[in-house]
């Protein structure tokens, strides 16, 4: 799945140039991460603390909480939801219970009813997910 690689090198590219800032700074950025037994090819950590001028810091260290952030993404022609829950529990068991943790879904098939549901349906607030269904184009997010 040829496809499924490019979407993870633009991915990559638009953590690098820094686009992604709206979700957070990101200092750390890897390929191929493993957690357990699950590899996802990119993988982002970082913070909401800005790093700009004096006023901006300042700004930062008052206001903005110091929360973690762990962006993932994965990419597989088909995602189904017990492999989502798998994946759900590995990150929080990886990463701290107050860490905000955003996982990227691609999948080449379109997004079944029931991942769809499992999507929806995560109550976790400090667990954000986005499908993609690259052949029928379609986009699913908690």
């Amino acid at each position: 799945m040829y496809e499924l690689k490019f979407i993870a090198d633009l991915v990559e590219e638009q953590l690098v140039k820094g686009h992604l800032r709206w979700l957070a700074n990101f200092s750390e950025i890897r390929k191929d991460y493993p957690v357990e037994d699950i590899t996802f090819p990119i993988y982002a950590s970082g913070g909401l603390q800005e790093k700009g001028f004096f006023l901006s810091k300042i700004y930062s260290a008052l206001v903005v909480p110091k929360y973690k952030v762990h962006l993932l993404l994965y990419s597989s022609p088909e995602i189904n939801p017990n492999f989502l829950r798998k994946i759900i529990l590995a990150l929080k068991h990886k990463f701290g219970s107050e860490d905000w943790i955003f996982v990227v879904l691609v999948q080449w098939q379109p997004i079944g009813k029931a991942l769809k549901e499992s999507i929806e349906g995560v109550e976790d607030k400090t667990v954000g997910i986005a499908a993609y269904g690259v052949g029928a184009k379609e986009m699913v997010t908690s």
